[in-house]
């Protein structure tokens, strides 16, 4: 379900008519505690041209957030310690 989600995404912004250095630009943030899920999906962004950053927990992403503010932020659904709500 997380990959179909990804696949959406790409098809989305790769169909939106936007200029290229639109893509080549977005920075998008992946929060994940599964180290499979990230070089997978940061793998598939990358090669569509996306900035990455990916971070492991709530706490780094919040950090990450602090530092530079991502133009999309891709998280788990669920991560011990944190309310996102």
């Amino acid at each position: 379900m997380y990959l179909n989600s990804i696949n959406r995404l790409l098809c989305v912004t790769t169909t939106m008519n936007l200029p290229a250095k639109t893509a080549t630009t977005a920075d998008i943030l992946i929060v994940d505690d599964m180290p499979d899920n990230l070089r997978l999906l940061s793998t598939m962004l990358l090669e569509n041209g996306y900035k990455v950053r990916k971070v492991m927990n709530g706490e780094r992403a919040l950090q990450a957030v602090e530092a530079v503010l991502p133009d999309l932020i891709l998280l788990d659904n669920y991560d011990a310690g944190y309310e996102w709500i």
